[in-house]
């Protein structure tokens, strides 16, 4: 009689946390500018289980706190790169979102991008600079009353209502949604 030897293998698996993630993705994108890691950063700050990308930002302020600040030009680099429709970061998100989810629109992928990549930046660039009130900083590194928050309250980018929608037009008139293309009722959920 003949038994079977059941050979088990174990292997130990380091992966990163959220923050961990997002803070290596931002240099990578610093360093190489490739699509893959524009896609990689907005897609997990619109997807992410945490809450969005206010809570993302979150997370990595809570892991890495006075830290931040050493990474402080690699996050004003993507911030600048997804400030609207045109630049790398949108379309590299908008373009592999047209691959994995063809049902979805265009100008919701390309506003998804833009409005995640800020909040995320605002948030963190105002931990990195001090300021209590991430309403304090702009992502640009720009820090003073004179900033106001892109949304009144943390929402998922896609879910923009049309109450913020407005804030976001008077916010950020570099990255108008009617550059990004028709936007009509159906792009907008009702409050």
């Amino acid at each position: 009689m003949i038994v079977a030897q059941r050979l088990e293998h174990v292997a130990e698996i380091h992966v990163a946390g959220l923050a961990g993630f997002l803070l290596a993705k931002c240099a990578a994108a610093y360093s190489r500018r490739t699509q893959k890691d524009w896609y990689g950063l907005a897609f997990v700050l619109v997807h992410n289980d945490a809450g969005g990308p206010e809570a993302a930002a979150q997370a990595v302020i809570d892991r890495f706190g006075g830290q931040i600040g050493a990474i402080r030009t690699a996050l004003a680099d993507l911030a600048a790169n997804f400030a609207n429709r045109e630049a790398q970061g949108p379309r590299a998100y908008a373009r592999q979102m047209a691959i994995d989810h063809p049902e979805v629109k265009q100008v919701t992928t390309l506003a998804d991008a833009v409005v995640a990549v800020d909040a995320f930046c605002t948030h963190v660039m105002a931990a990195s600079a001090g300021a209590e009130d991430p309403s304090d900083a702009d992502p640009t590194g720009a820090v003073g009353p004179s900033s106001v928050p892109l949304l009144a309250a943390p929402c998922r980018p896609s879910q923009l209502t049309r109450r913020k929608l407005r804030h976001f037009l008077r916010r950020r008139p570099r990255c108008m949604i009617g550059d990004l293309g028709p936007v009509g009722e159906q792009d907008l959920v009702k409050p």
